[in-house]
């Protein structure tokens, strides 16, 4: 009994963290919704999503902290740290704040839709909701242990969102036809 009385508060421990973090790093929530789906919107979408893996690949990567560890200054480490730490954070709640709107925009599509199939939208909610839980858990860890040494985890992330937008983009062609 003891050891659940200390599971539950350990779960409630992380949980009470993950609320802090979130109200310490809080931004206005993304309207991703309202971009035309034009030819040129789709080719600002790729260049974005080669943005954001660079940023991905910066801010998760260790190149940048071997350098800097390597000049020695203290105080310049400490300041990449948390810049690294605030920019991953942001990557992760910009990506969370994606996936919500592509979510929203499949469920609009879907009223509409009736061809939809049972497994098809639950292979879709249960990818939604495994990516949630992967950015919870990467939030959280850059928040405890900071961005460096999670770049495959990130990557991770990037691709289940991926997996999202090419299932919504399937659905987003099935329901117009």
């Amino acid at each position: 009994m003891i050891y659940l009385s200390i599971f539950a508060a350990l779960v409630l421990f992380f949980a009470l963290v993950t609320l802090i973090s979130r109200s310490l790093y809080w931004e206005p929530g993304l309207n991703i919704a309202d971009l035309p789906s034009t030819d040129a919107a789709g080719r600002i979408d790729e260049a974005n999503d080669a943005m954001s893996f660079e940023i991905l690949l910066r801010a998760f990567g260790d190149d940048d902290q071997r350098f800097i560890t390597a000049l020695g200054d203290k105080h310049v480490e400490r300041l990449l740290l948390f810049e690294r730490k605030r920019i991953a954070l942001r990557w992760i709640r910009r990506k969370s704040a994606e996936a919500r709107s592509i979510m929203r925009e499949h469920v609009n599509r879907a009223r509409e839709a009736s061809d939809l199939t049972v497994s098809g939208e639950a292979r879709l909610a249960f990818r939604y909701m495994e990516l949630l839980t992967l950015c919870e858990v990467l939030s959280l860890s850059v928040f405890l242990f900071g961005p460096a040494g999670l770049q495959k985890f990130a990557v991770q992330t990037n691709m289940a969102l991926s997996e999202i937008k090419r299932f919504g983009n399937v659905g987003a062609d099935t329901v117009t036809s």
